[in-house]
This record gives C-alpha cells, sequence and structure tokens, in this order.
C-alpha cells in the first residue's frame, strides 16, 4: 500500500512539473590517439579504449586522461580549442582509473603481464614549463586496483 502511494504521489508530482527543452552546443572536440608510432605520430584507432578515465584539475584547467597504457594531458584553457599537450606511455600495464588531488595525480595500473599484480603511481601535477609529469611515488597492491576514492 506504502509503495503504491508512493509511486501515485511521484507520478502526481511529475505530471505539473514543466519541463523545457534542452538544446546542447557543440563546443569543440579532441580526439585522443590509442597509441604512438616510433616516431611520435599520433595513431587512432575506434574502440581502443584510449579514454577510459579523467581527472580534472580546476587551477591548470589540464584534464589528465587514462587509457591504451598512457596518460595523456589536455589542456583545456582554451575550450574552443583544447590541446593535447603531453602523454607518457606506461609500458605493458593498463591504467584502470585517474584521480587529481591537490598538486598530485593518482593512477591506478593493472599489470598485463600478472593480472592479480597492479599498482597506485603518484605523479606530480603536469609542469607546463618543463613539459614533465614526475612520478614520484608508486605501490604495488594484490589483486589490481580498479578504482582510486579521493573520500578515503
Amino acid at each position: 500500500m506504502l509503495r503504491e502511494l508512493f509511486y501515485f504521489t511521484l507520478m502526481l508530482i511529475l505530471s505539473y512539473v514543466e519541463c523545457e527543452t534542452i538544446h546542447l552546443t557543440k563546443i569543440s572536440s579532441l580526439y585522443v590517439p590509442s597509441s604512438y608510432s616510433g616516431t611520435g605520430t599520433p595513431l587512432f584507432s575506434l574502440g581502443s579504449g584510449s579514454a577510459e578515465q579523467l581527472a580534472y584539475d580546476p587551477g591548470s584547467k589540464f584534464v589528465y586522461v587514462v587509457g591504451s597504457s598512457k596518460i595523456n594531458v589536455i589542456d583545456i584553457n582554451d575550450v574552443e580549442n583544447p590541446r593535447l599537450i603531453y602523454h607518457k606511455v606506461i609500458g605493458d600495464f593498463d591504467p584502470t582509473d585517474v584521480e587529481f588531488c591537490g598538486d598530485h595525480v593518482f593512477v591506478t595500473l593493472d599489470d598485463n603481464q600478472d593480472r592479480e599484480r597492479g599498482w597506485v603511481v603518484v605523479f606530480k601535477t603536469f609542469d607546463p614549463n618543463s613539459k614533465v609529469c614526475f612520478g614520484i611515488f608508486q605501490t604495488q597492491n594484490k589483486p589490481g586496483p580498479k578504482l582510486l576514492n579521493k573520500e578515503v
């Protein structure tokens, strides 16, 4: 009885709520490479998982994107012209999550050779002057971490 009353009340409320049409306007697009050639040329492949997770740094307006064994840094200071300004290939590891906190970027990695072994790697945020994102700490976890929770 209580459930039916709840649904009836919900339907009554929704019937009186006016909904306006929402219009979305495309501002820009940026394609994230799935890999890079030996000479550094970006390569693109549909469905390659090149952008699995992302984290946003509101101070620098950089977006950290992980996927396809690499970390990418995207500058969105000019949202109409986003730019891929840095990438770091991680080797035989698969990034599963990324989080931003303070001056650090935290990335979880699955080891592609041993799926039971994983890593959490901590990087200093990207420095546009030196064009480097330094790894400062890493720890091994078992089993491999999948997601980070910045509330912990």
